[in-house]
Protein backbone atom coordinates (compact mmCIF):
# COMPACT_ATOMS: atom_id res chain seq x y z
CA UNK A 1 0.00 0.00 0.00
CA UNK A 2 1.45 3.10 -1.26
CA UNK A 3 1.32 6.34 1.18
CA UNK A 4 -0.32 9.78 -0.40
CA UNK A 5 2.55 12.09 -1.21
CA UNK A 6 3.39 14.89 1.01
CA UNK A 7 2.66 18.25 -0.10
CA UNK A 8 5.13 20.43 1.00
CA UNK A 9 5.55 24.56 1.27
CA UNK A 10 7.35 24.22 -1.82
CA UNK A 11 4.78 21.94 -3.56
CA UNK A 12 1.62 24.24 -3.07
CA UNK A 13 3.81 27.20 -4.25
CA UNK A 14 4.62 25.82 -7.87
CA UNK A 15 0.75 25.31 -7.90
CA UNK A 16 -0.08 28.51 -7.43
CA UNK A 17 -0.94 28.75 -3.25
CA UNK A 18 0.46 30.68 -1.15
CA UNK A 19 0.48 28.68 2.09
CA UNK A 20 1.41 31.70 4.39
CA UNK A 21 -1.28 34.06 3.63
CA UNK A 22 -3.74 33.35 6.63
CA UNK A 23 -6.34 31.53 6.96
CA UNK A 24 -9.83 32.78 6.07
CA UNK A 25 -13.11 31.28 7.98
CA UNK A 26 -15.54 29.86 6.38
CA UNK A 27 -18.62 32.64 5.93
CA UNK A 28 -22.01 31.58 7.52
CA UNK A 29 -23.80 34.15 5.46
CA UNK A 30 -24.54 36.74 8.57
CA UNK A 31 -21.21 38.95 8.57
CA UNK A 32 -21.10 42.08 10.45
CA UNK A 33 -21.48 45.63 8.53
CA UNK A 34 -19.64 47.27 11.11
CA UNK A 35 -16.78 45.96 10.22
CA UNK A 36 -17.22 46.38 6.83
CA UNK A 37 -17.75 50.23 7.18
CA UNK A 38 -15.45 50.75 10.36
CA UNK A 39 -12.27 47.76 9.75
CA UNK A 40 -10.37 49.57 12.11
CA UNK A 41 -12.92 48.54 15.51
CA UNK A 42 -12.01 45.70 17.44
CA UNK A 43 -14.01 43.42 19.34
CA UNK A 44 -11.47 40.78 20.61
CA UNK A 45 -12.07 38.44 23.56
CA UNK A 46 -9.23 36.66 26.08
CA UNK A 47 -10.10 33.80 28.16
CA UNK A 48 -10.52 35.63 32.04
CA UNK A 49 -8.67 33.99 34.61
CA UNK A 50 -9.96 33.19 38.41
CA UNK A 51 -13.77 32.95 40.02
CA UNK A 52 -15.83 35.71 38.81
CA UNK A 53 -18.91 36.02 40.95
CA UNK A 54 -22.03 38.91 40.09
CA UNK A 55 -23.85 39.62 42.79
CA UNK A 56 -26.44 42.68 43.88
CA UNK A 57 -27.78 43.24 47.22
CA UNK A 58 -26.07 40.39 48.09
CA UNK A 59 -28.06 37.99 46.17
CA UNK A 60 -25.73 35.59 43.71
CA UNK A 61 -26.79 36.00 40.28
CA UNK A 62 -23.54 34.19 38.62
CA UNK A 63 -20.42 32.38 39.55
CA UNK A 64 -18.10 31.01 36.80
CA UNK A 65 -14.45 30.15 36.05
CA UNK A 66 -15.02 30.08 32.34
CA UNK A 67 -15.78 33.99 31.91
CA UNK A 68 -14.26 35.75 28.69
CA UNK A 69 -12.96 39.27 29.16
CA UNK A 70 -14.39 41.13 25.77
CA UNK A 71 -12.25 44.67 24.86
CA UNK A 72 -13.97 47.14 22.12
CA UNK A 73 -12.94 49.68 20.28
CA UNK A 74 -14.19 52.76 22.39
CA UNK A 75 -15.74 50.86 25.16
CA UNK A 76 -14.47 49.80 28.84
CA UNK A 77 -13.67 45.82 29.01
CA UNK A 78 -16.58 43.56 29.40
CA UNK A 79 -16.84 40.25 31.37
CA UNK A 80 -19.05 37.91 29.54
CA UNK A 81 -20.26 35.06 30.89
CA UNK A 82 -21.55 31.45 30.51
CA UNK A 83 -25.16 31.76 30.40
CA UNK A 84 -25.38 28.40 31.85
CA UNK A 85 -23.77 29.99 34.98
CA UNK A 86 -26.31 32.72 35.60
CA UNK A 87 -29.32 32.44 38.20
CA UNK A 88 -31.96 33.03 36.05
CA UNK A 89 -33.85 32.52 38.79
CA UNK A 90 -32.75 36.26 40.03
CA UNK A 91 -33.95 37.34 36.68
CA UNK A 92 -36.61 38.67 34.13
CA UNK A 93 -36.89 38.75 30.39
CA UNK A 94 -37.09 42.33 29.56
CA UNK A 95 -38.72 43.05 25.99
CA UNK A 96 -35.79 45.97 25.82
CA UNK A 97 -33.79 45.51 22.88
CA UNK A 98 -30.23 47.16 21.56
CA UNK A 99 -28.60 46.50 18.18
CA UNK A 100 -24.74 46.92 17.47
CA UNK A 101 -23.40 46.59 13.80
CA UNK A 102 -20.29 44.80 15.23
CA UNK A 103 -21.85 42.44 17.34
CA UNK A 104 -26.10 41.90 16.32
CA UNK A 105 -29.08 42.60 18.59
CA UNK A 106 -29.06 41.66 21.90
CA UNK A 107 -31.47 40.58 24.06
CA UNK A 108 -32.24 41.85 28.03
CA UNK A 109 -33.14 41.11 31.57
CA UNK A 110 -33.98 42.98 34.81
CA UNK A 111 -32.65 41.91 38.25
CA UNK A 112 -35.37 41.79 40.81
CA UNK A 113 -35.13 44.08 43.56
CA UNK A 114 -33.88 42.99 46.70
CA UNK A 115 -34.98 43.43 50.58
CA UNK A 116 -31.31 46.05 51.20
CA UNK A 117 -30.89 49.09 51.42
CA UNK A 118 -29.57 51.67 48.81
CA UNK A 119 -29.98 51.53 45.12
CA UNK A 120 -29.35 48.01 44.65
CA UNK A 121 -32.71 46.94 46.80
CA UNK A 122 -35.06 48.09 43.62
CA UNK A 123 -34.86 46.25 40.16
CA UNK A 124 -32.44 46.60 38.44
CA UNK A 125 -34.01 47.14 34.93
CA UNK A 126 -32.20 45.63 31.49
CA UNK A 127 -29.48 44.97 33.75
CA UNK A 128 -27.76 42.11 31.76
CA UNK A 129 -27.79 41.32 28.61
CA UNK A 130 -26.45 38.74 25.65
CA UNK A 131 -26.39 38.19 21.74
CA UNK A 132 -28.01 35.16 21.18
CA UNK A 133 -27.49 34.65 17.53
CA UNK A 134 -24.33 37.28 17.34
CA UNK A 135 -23.03 38.15 13.68
CA UNK A 136 -20.90 35.26 12.42
CA UNK A 137 -17.30 37.76 13.33
CA UNK A 138 -18.24 37.34 17.10
CA UNK A 139 -20.11 33.95 16.90
CA UNK A 140 -18.31 33.02 20.28
CA UNK A 141 -20.19 35.14 22.17
CA UNK A 142 -23.33 32.92 21.76
CA UNK A 143 -24.01 31.21 25.20
CA UNK A 144 -22.58 34.21 26.91
CA UNK A 145 -23.90 37.17 29.28
CA UNK A 146 -22.98 40.33 30.35
CA UNK A 147 -23.99 42.15 33.58
CA UNK A 148 -23.72 46.27 33.56
CA UNK A 149 -20.88 46.90 36.08
CA UNK A 150 -22.96 49.90 37.14
CA UNK A 151 -25.76 47.70 38.77
CA UNK A 152 -23.97 45.02 40.28
CA UNK A 153 -21.25 44.37 42.27
CA UNK A 154 -18.41 41.83 40.14
CA UNK A 155 -16.00 39.93 42.39
CA UNK A 156 -12.76 38.45 41.08
CA UNK A 157 -11.50 35.55 43.14
CA UNK A 158 -13.21 37.06 46.24
CA UNK A 159 -12.26 41.07 45.98
CA UNK A 160 -15.27 43.72 44.48
CA UNK A 161 -13.35 45.40 41.38
CA UNK A 162 -14.16 48.78 39.63
CA UNK A 163 -15.51 47.12 36.10
CA UNK A 164 -16.63 50.25 35.54
CA UNK A 165 -13.12 52.02 35.05
CA UNK A 166 -11.46 51.61 31.74
CA UNK A 167 -8.19 49.68 32.85
CA UNK A 168 -9.86 47.66 35.53
CA UNK A 169 -8.12 44.40 34.16
CA UNK A 170 -5.05 45.65 34.73
CA UNK A 171 -5.35 46.22 38.27
CA UNK A 172 -5.67 43.21 39.11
Amino acid sequence: MSRPPVLTKEKFKRRGIDMTAQAQPISSGNPAPGFRDHPDHKVTREPFKGIVEVRRNQVPLARTEAAVLVRETGHTPVLYLPLINLNMDEMAPSEHTTYCPFKGNASYWSIAGGAGPGDHAAPAENAVWAYQSPYEDVEWLEGFAAFYADKVEILVNGLVVDATEPDWPEKL
